[in-house]
């Protein structure tokens, strides 16, 4: 579990281990400058609990360390088929308010003590079900959970419908203050909006997600909603239906008039006959929040390049929500007793922003918080299919319920040709008229998605990284939109002779290389990069060759520190060094470049020091957190590598035959990628240059991102 013996220098070997087994709470105090952090934690028979201290190098995570300092640890862990730990972490000042955490009476239930108060927490991980009760002197005064059956204190606290979702209550006085998720029961326009028994016995007023609520009284309980059926029990007598509070999260659609249809509760008969929805006060910052995140796998901004495939009309969000704050409904067409209905209709702007909007349908007191969804009517999806020849593949999806005509318009890079047509050469060239694509028009049936596979290739060179986007306009009654794919393509060219492998370049054809040269395209590393210091500090021309039987990468790098030396254990994981990886996807189906890495996916990294790189398992753990795993290495690879006045010269050879999938024929392409580590003497790698790739240094995992590479004719 630690390594290997301490006295190995630069190693991260754990120091001071403790070991123990405990089945009932144990805790751990980690102090800072007179600030505390206590870890609570119960296990289960055969639990062990280890503490230990890093050594002053700064630890697992070294690069991150500011203070070269020992840090402790506590570590659990328990061996058996299952495993299971509570934990309770309590940060405080000169003394911890918790007192005790310790098992409950029922499985699954937790108690945590502070004072005169009491936490009860009931958790069934295998269900998703959870619930927190906080008691003062014995009394509630705060609940909250999802998917519970009932809270109980003593008798019951809280009775729920079967399919509630999540609710939060707090009494406060004679005030009982509820927040209901409408959104988790409301599935379909059938079903009632959650109704509530809360245990209340001094309640005279009642607030529903901030309004005031009608309620009935039960005893100690007060019922809301009055369609209480499934948890009667003799001391809760029957309480028979008082009406519906209906609104599902409603899916509004971009370009279109809208309906929606909503069932509110009429409490007070008044003559108002109309309901209006309106948004919450921070519905700008909440949709900002949705059009801006972007989820890589440290949840950081990939600030060097854009996304691969992203909107470019409209150019912007609209601003303002009047077409949905303070819309009014039609007047409601009937009135039974209990309810009323009502009819939205919604003209969704081209221009809105495409994500979950946060609202409420108000009528007199009643008030129902909903959730609209815009969405586009018709989505794109555009992408250069493995196993076929020549061909960029769109994927259109019909998102309505209705049929929609769809007229598209591709516009690609002038450096694209449909097949059959000359070459231009290098430099981008307009195209002729003869030769442009002729615009298509599709039907979609109802949530159809269709497969549109457009002829062609790529016939010139561009030196500006080697990017060839294509744009597809859509249009479809008043939705209009425009996407732009950014293509990363590069070229195999054919081997007539066998390309050489002692860095001469003999045998290779050197004319149109992917270059790495520029800012943009230093991955984001997750313990941050270093200053990069232009084309000398580290740039490389990447060329590639192919025969019958090989697949040969080539790098020639300019590098003004090289380091070849893969030091373990000092340097942490193999890619520390000076090396390339190579990433190829020659998946043909469905997962072709998304994520997780399946089979017929390949990470071939090329070390300095060695022909091959195929080592055990334990070799590609690395002497540092975290744990990773062998990469699906190309069976059979070799690399050669050779210094140079300037930096070195990598290649790397790998058997077709090692890589089933691949279709090494003029016209067809593999997903692809280089990068080129560079260490400048420390015992990490400084900065990771990628071709094509920005997702951090994870395009290894963000297979969207990566690039192609086309085999060219033989």
């Amino acid at each position: 579990m630690f390594g290997n013996k301490p006295g190995i220098p630069g190693y991260d070997q754990l120091t001071d281990i403790y070991r123990g087994t405990s089945d009932s709470s144990f805790l751990g105090v980690f102090t800072d400058r007179g600030e505390h952090l206590m870890v609570r934690m119960i296990g289960e028979p055969g639990t062990q609990v280890l503490k230990a201290s890093t050594p002053p190098i700064g630890g697992f995570y070294k690069q991150s360390a500011p203070d070269r300092a020992p840090f402790p640890v506590l570590i659990t862990r328990r061996i058996g088929r299952t495993t299971r730990f509570a934990s309770l972490i309590h940060a405080y000042g000169k003394s911890p308010t918790v007192t005790a955490f310790r098992k409950g009476t029922e499985p699954g239930s937790y108690i945590v003590e502070r004072g005169n108060e009491k936490d009860i927490v009931q958790a069934d991980v295998g269900k998703s079900v959870y619930s927190i009760v906080r008691e003062k002197d014995g009394m509630p005064i705060f609940a909250a959970g999802f998917n519970t059956s009932g809270l109980w204190r003593g008798k019951s606290l809280i009775f729920p419908p079967p399919d509630h979702g999540s609710f939060q209550c707090r009494w406060t006085g004679r005030m009982l203050t509820v927040t209901l998720d409408y959104g988790a029961s409301g599935g379909g326009g059938s079903k009632a909006a959650p109704a509530f028994m809360f245990f209340a016995p001094e309640a005279d007023s009642v607030s529903v997600n901030g309004v005031p609520r009608h309620y009935e009284r039960v005893g100690a309980y007060v019922d809301i909603g009055g369609v209480f059926h499934s948890m009667t029990s003799s001391y809760i007598p029957y309480i028979k239906h008082q009406g519906r509070v209906i609104l599902p999260d409603s899916l509004l659609f971009l370009g279109r008039k809208n309906s929606i249809n909503a069932t509110l509760a009429d409490t007070t008969h008044t003559a108002k006959f109309k309901a209006a929805i309106s948004l919450s006060p921070d519905w700008q910052e909440r949709v900002q929040s949705q059009v801006s995140w972007w989820g890589g796998m440290v949840n950081l901004v990939a600030v060097n390049k854009g996304p691969v495939e992203r909107r470019t009309f409209p150019s912007g969000y609209r601003k303002d929500a009047s077409w949905i704050h303070g819309v009014e409904s039609e007047s409601a067409s009937d009135f039974p007793s209990a309810s009323r209905s009502f009819r939205f209709s919604i003209d969704v702007p081209n221009d809105a922003a495409p994500v979950s909007y946060n609202a409420l349908v108000s009528h007199d007191r009643d008030t129902l918080r909903t959730t609209f969804v815009v969405r586009p009517p018709v989505t794109a999806t555009m992408f250069l299919p493995n196993g076929k020849k020549e061909t960029l593949s769109i994927d259109l999806t019909n998102l309505t319920p209705d049929s929609l005509t769809v007229s598209a318009n591709l516009n690609t890079d002038h450096s694209w040709r449909p097949s059959g047509t000359p070459d231009r050469g290098h430099g981008r060239h307009p195209l002729a008229g003869q030769d442009r694509i002729p615009d298509m028009d599709v039907t979609l049936k109802p949530l159809e998605t269709q497969r549109i596979d457009i002829p062609l290739r790529l016939a010139g060179y561009t030196i500006e990284n080697q990017l060839y986007p294509v744009r597809l306009a859509l249009k479809s009654g008043g939705y209009a939109s425009e996407i732009t794919h950014d293509f990363y393509v590069g070229v195999a060219h054919y081997a007539k002779t066998t390309p050489s492998l002692d860095g001469t370049w003999s045998g290779w054809n050197c004319a149109e290389p992917m270059l790495i040269d520029r800012p943009s395209q230093i991955g984001r590393l997750l313990f941050g990069n270093q200053t990069w210091h232009g084309e000398k500090d580290l740039s490389a021309r990447i060329y590639a060759m192919y025969d019958r039987t090989y697949l040969y990468v080539g790098a020639d790098v300019t590098d003004d520190s090289v380091v070849s030396h893969w030091d373990f254990p000092r340097m942490g994981y193999p890619w520390d060094t000076d090396c390339m990886e190579v990433v190829i996807d020659a998946r043909d189906n469905s997962l072709q470049g998304h994520d997780p890495p399946t089979p017929g996916t390949y990470r071939h990294l090329c070390l300095p020091d060695y022909r091959e790189t195929d080592f055990s398992s334990i070799a590609w753990q690395g002497s540092a957190a975290p744990y990773l795993l062998k990469p699906n290495l190309v069976p059979g690879g070799e690399t050669h590598f050779h210094r140079t006045r300037d930096g070195y010269r990598m290649i790397v050879r790998l058997p077709l035959a090692g890589m089933p999938g691949v279709v090494a024929k003029p016209g067809y392409k593999v997903g692809f990628d280089v990068a080129i580590n560079d260490n400048d003497g420390t015992s990490f790698r400084k900065n990771q240059h990628i071709w094509a790739g920005y997702d951090q240094n994870q395009s290894w995992w963000d297979l969207g991102s990566i690039g192609s590479l086309v085999f060219g004719p033989q």
